[in-house]
């Protein structure tokens, strides 16, 4: 498990973080959580990545893989998918 920070930091670090992990790892299932504003990367090799699909379902923004070319894309896709999976508990706090 890779430790990506918090949503603190602020989503476009968070997507860089998630981008490095994926080029370095190869493919990543990234998680953020709603509440703690928590990230991490787990790569496909980890052993307990199936148990932590399962798990943690609900955090999961999504599973990315290298694709060997455009990190910048990869990045802006990652970037796209951390605001949409906070956008409900953004929406919360406004509320």
């Amino acid at each position: 498990m890779i430790t990506l920070g918090s949503t603190d930091r602020g989503a476009v670090r968070l997507a860089m973080a998630a981008r490095d992990a994926v080029v370095v790892k190869g493919q990543c299932a990234v998680f953020v959580s709603r509440k703690t504003g928590e990230a991490v990367a787990v790569p496909y090799i980890d052993p307990s990545y199936d148990w932590l699909l399962r798990k943690h379902a609900e955090h999961l923004v999504g599973v990315y893989t290298d694709p060997g070319y455009k990190t910048s894309t990869l990045r802006q896709q990652l970037l796209e998918d951390i605001n949409h999976h906070l956008k409900p508990a953004r929406q919360g706090r406004a509320a």
